[in-house]
């Protein structure tokens, strides 16, 4: 997960600075995509984790708690990741009516496009290296596989 969130920031980060070249947009959006992809294949595989976790520290296996935490978190994520958008577009004075766009308006999207997703990506990078539940679960697993014997 580190290394997805080190090509998604610097996907975006190229983005921030392609400004027109195409090239660069392709680029960038490319490295983007390559990052984001692991991670949400990782999210449903710390599910797991977390299930074994839970059971290890409390002796409650609850597997469908966390599921659905996990999925109305992806919910209300998405929703805010959308306001925020929202909020911003509002903020410049975006007019989706208009035939042409303010510079602000342009600078608007951009940092919505790039910027703002580069941040996200940081705090990520950020709350991926204090998850350590990995160096944990030899333990874990020999754990509950001792008490279930």
């Amino acid at each position: 997960m580190l290394g997805s969130t080190i090509i998604l920031i610097i996907g975006f980060i190229i983005l921030g600075f392609a400004g027109k070249n195409h090239t660069l947009l392709l680029l960038g959006t490319i490295l983007r995509s390559i990052g984001v992809g692991p991670i949400f294949a990782a999210i449903y595989a710390l599910v797991a984790d977390t299930c074994d976790y839970g059971e290890w520290k409390t002796g409650i296996r609850s597997e469908g708690l966390i599921s659905s935490s996990q999925s109305i978190g992806s919910k209300i994520g998405i929703g805010f990741g959308s306001a925020i958008t929202g909020w911003i577009l509002a903020a410049v004075h975006y007019d989706a009516t208009a035939l042409t766009q303010s510079q602000d308006v342009i600078s608007g999207i951009i940092f919505v496009f790039s910027w703002l997703g580069a941040i996200f990506s940081i705090f990520l990078f950020i709350c991926v290296l204090f998850m350590d539940v990995e160096k944990y679960l030899p333990q874990i697993q020999t754990d509950l596989s001792t008490s279930k014997s």
